[in-house]
C-alpha cells in the first residue's frame, strides 16, 4: 500500500499509517493471542492425522476470532472518523488529516475479521507441513491487492480510501480461498461454520444499528465517544446472551469462576 500510495497526493501515505495502527489493534489484541493459544492444538491434531480434532480446534479459533474481532470492525467502520479525531487530531493533524485518514480506516476495517481469520488458516496449513498452499495464495493476494490499489486508489481517484478497500478486498479474497482449500481437502462442510457465526453476526448487526440511532440523536465526539463505546460493547454482548451463543456463555462461565476463585482468596 505504502509503496503505490508514493504516487499519491501529500498525506494518502500518513493517512495509511495511522489507519493502519488503528486496524491492527484488534489483530494484535485479540486475533494474534486467540491463534497462539490454538496452534499447539492444532498443531498436535495434525501431526496425529486426528482431523476431526483439528477441525474442532479450527472452527473454535475461527468463531472465537469472529466474536471478539468483527465488533471491533463494525466499532471502527462505523465510528471512524470520530476516533480518528480523539486519538490523533492535534497541532498539524487538521480536519482535512482526520477525514483522509478515517476515510481508510472506514475500508480497512471491513476487512479486519477477514485478516484475523487469515492468520488462522495459515498456522493450518503450516501445521500441516503444507507451505506451497500459503505461498501461492499469498502471491495471488498480492498481485490482487496491487491492481486493486491501482483501480480504487489510482484509477478512480480514491486515494488512500481506494488503497484500503482493495486490501480489505483482497483479504477477504485471501480468506475465504484459504478456507475453502481446507475444508475442501479434509471434507468439511461450510455451512457449518456459517451457522456457528450466524448469532455474533446478528449481535454485531444490532450493535451497527445502535451506533447509528446514537449518530442521528445523541452527540458522540469526544468523551461521548467512549460512552457511545460503552454502550455499544454492552448491547452486543446482550445480543450474544439473549440469543444464547454458546462461545459467549463459555468466556461468561470462564470469567465468572476465575472471579469467584480470586474472590475465595
Amino acid at each position: 500500500d505504502q509503496l503505490m500510495a508514493s504516487f499519491l497526493p501529500v498525506g494518502n501515505i500518513s493517512a495509511l499509517n495511522y489507519a493502519s495502527l488503528l486496524y491492527n489493534l484488534p489483530i494484535t489484541l485479540f486475533a494474534v493471542p486467540i491463534t497462539s493459544v490454538l496452534y499447539p492444538a492444532i498443531s498436535s491434531a495434525s501431526a496425529k492425522m486426528d482431523w476431526p480434532q483439528q477441525a474442532s480446534a479450527v472452527s473454535r479459533g475461527i468463531q472465537l476470532i469472529w466474536l471478539i474481532v468483527l465488533p471491533s470492525a463494525v466499532g471502527l467502520a462505523s465510528l471512524a472518523l470520530p476516533i480518528v479525531k480523539l486519538v490523533y487530531m492535534r497541532g498539524a493533524f487538521d480536519i482535512t488529516a482526520a477525514t483522509l485518514t478515517s476515510g481508510a480506516l472506514l475500508f480497512y476495517a471491513s476487512g479486519i475479521p477477514f485478516l484475523g481469520l487469515q492468520n488462522l488458516l495459515a498456522i493450518v496449513f503450516l501445521s500441516e507441513k503444507d507451505n506451497i498452499t500459503p505461498l501461492k495464495r499469498n502471491i495471488f493476494g498480492i498481485v490482487l491487492n496491487a491492481f486493486l490499489n491501482y483501480f480504487f486508489g489510482i484509477r478512480l481517484h480514491m486515494n488512500a480510501a481506494g488503497f484500503a478497500i482493495g486490501t480489505a478486498i483482497s483479504w477477504t479474497v485471501l480468506c475465504l480461498w484459504l478456507y475453502m482449500s481446507w475444508a475442501r481437502r479434509h471434507q468439511i462442510r461450510t455451512w457449518g461454520i456459517v451457522r456457528a457465526l450466524w448469532k455474533s453476526t446478528a449481535a454485531a448487526v444490532l450493535m451497527l444499528a445502535v451506533i447509528l440511532l446514537w449518530k442521528l440523536y445523541l452527540p458522540y465526539e469526544g468523551l461521548h465517544l467512549i460512552v457511545l463505546i460503552v454502550v455499544a460493547a454492552l448491547v452486543y454482548f446482550a445480543g450474544l446472551l439473549l440469543l444464547r451463543d454458546e462461545n459467549m456463555q463459555d468466556l461468561t462461565k470462564q470469567a465468572i469462576n476465575k472471579l469467584s476463585k480470586y474472590v475465595k482468596r
